[in-house]
């Protein structure tokens, strides 16, 4: 699993507390430290939960990492785990540019 970072994408094994990484508070978009590891044993074995998009993306997030969610319509972004996704939920990715989010179910 990656994220992205100024210099490109990085594995997530690789980060490091202070890395800057891509990242969303509401609809702002912009690099943001590491501050903290939920997860970070190297040995620790972890269940990750598969969202799948309707354009074929996937997200692979443990069940307490937060995620922005609406249902689909004009509406501010909500903040869930991602045990609480639900199918007919949209998520919020950012676009190629990496300048905006945009919305899929």
């Amino acid at each position: 699993m990656t994220v992205q970072t100024p210099s490109g994408l990085k594995r997530m094994d690789e980060l490091e507390i202070g890395d800057m990484i891509l990242s969303i508070e509401q609809s702002m978009i912009s690099f943001t430290p590491v501050v903290m590891f939920l997860h970070n044993e190297p040995k620790e074995v972890a269940v990750f939960k598969e969202i799948e998009t309707a354009d074929n993306r996937k997200l692979k997030l443990t069940d307490f990492h937060l995620i922005y969610v609406t249902s689909c319509k004009p509406e501010p972004l909500k903040l869930i785990h991602a045990k609480d996704v639900t199918v007919g939920q949209c998520v919020h990715i950012v676009d190629d540019s990496q300048q905006s989010l945009k919305s899929t179910e």
